[in-house]
């Protein structure tokens, strides 16, 4: 519930509930613009949702699922444990994906950060005199990525909307919630 007050108002965020092993209900958070989705699905949430191999799942005391999905479940290698919402959140704007598995004291902060490092340049078609000279030439989503990966903050906010009867064109709006007058 902390996390999703934090972050859930914008549209990249993202929340998956599940069960890990079938048996202990669990959560998964990133933010898509700035995460490797293929590899969420692949090393975290596929292994985390099936039992490894010779594990009986009805003796799996929640005292050894922490060791077990160290030790024995999450293919990733980047994975550190958090205790605190506020480095959850912090490891969440990195670009970590992180899970939590509810009766466990630690959450998982996973390494799964992928953003595009270009430089944002000025467009040759519009030339400015005064005020900034960046120009975003990219895909909605990478665009996005770039400002998330260079504004790290909760108040940092994205609504996403389509506009335009014909063209239905994605917009991104774009604000940071405790500066940005609301009219």
């Amino acid at each position: 519930a902390y996390i999703d007050g934090v972050l859930g108002m914008n549209s990249d965020f993202v929340q998956r509930k599940f069960h890990v092993f079938g048996a202990f209900p669990a959560a998964m958070f990133y933010i898509a613009n700035v995460s490797d989705q293929a590899s969420i699905h692949k090393d975290i949430l596929k292994p985390l949702m099936y039992t490894p191999p010779g594990l009986d799942v009805k003796e799996v005391k929640r005292g050894r699922l922490l060791d077990i999905i160290l030790n024995d479940a999450l293919y990733h290698s980047g994975v550190t444990l958090e205790r605190t919402c506020d480095k959850l959140v912090r490891s969440l704007l990195e670009g970590h994906t992180v899970v939590v598995v509810d009766g466990l004291d630690d959450a998982f902060s996973i390494a799964t950060r992928n953003v595009d490092k270009r430089s944002v340049d000025q467009p040759a078609t519009e030339q400015v005199i005064r005020g900034p000279r960046e120009g975003f030439i990219e895909m909605l989503t990478t665009n996005l990525a770039l400002l998330r990966y260079r504004l790290q903050t909760p108040e940092f906010r994205i609504d996403i909307m389509e506009i335009g009867q014909r063209t239905r064109s994605k917009v991104a709006i774009c604000y940071i919630q405790d500066i940005t007058d609301k009219d």
